[in-house]
């Protein structure tokens, strides 16, 4: 599965990849970030309660990880719009954008890779939370 992922990549014009390479870092740090802030706000305290009367560790644990998959559904499109922020706010500020622009690259063609890419995701999402997230929601 990652050799096709990456022929794939590799198939991918070079500013596609080049894009996506800059969104992928802060992707990845924001859905972590959003996930552990989501967990930890939302699920912690109640473990900490359940765990004082009495829950053994071992299933305060296994409750931990089925609730991951709630929070991942949240975090996957809050991240995306993070990253995509970040991605080309830097690329704007390094004035990157301008020198594509002179180049001749047009304004649309900038925003295709981002915009495959959180097509991507929204599909993701929709998979994960009919497949994840609602088949824990019943064992929780």
């Amino acid at each position: 599965m990652i050799r096709t992922f990456t022929r794939w990549i590799h198939k991918l014009p070079l500013l596609d990849q080049w894009l996506l390479a800059e969104i992928a870092a802060p992707l990845l740090f924001a859905v972590a970030s959003f996930t552990v802030l989501g967990l930890s706000i939302g699920v912690m305290f109640e473990l900490a309660r359940r765990l004082v009367d009495g829950l053994p560790i071992l299933v305060a644990l296994q409750l931990l990880l089925l609730n991951i998959p709630s929070f991942l559904v949240l975090s996957l499109p809050m991240a995306t719009l993070f990253a995509t922020l970040l991605a080309y706010s830097k690329l704007s500020s390094n004035s990157e954008l301008t020198a594509l622009r002179s180049l001749g690259v047009s304004t649309t063609r900038l925003v295709v890779p981002a915009l495959a890419l959180s097509i991507f995701l929204t599909g993701l999402t929709s998979v994960s939370y009919t497949h994840l997230t609602l088949p824990t929601k019943r064992i929780v």
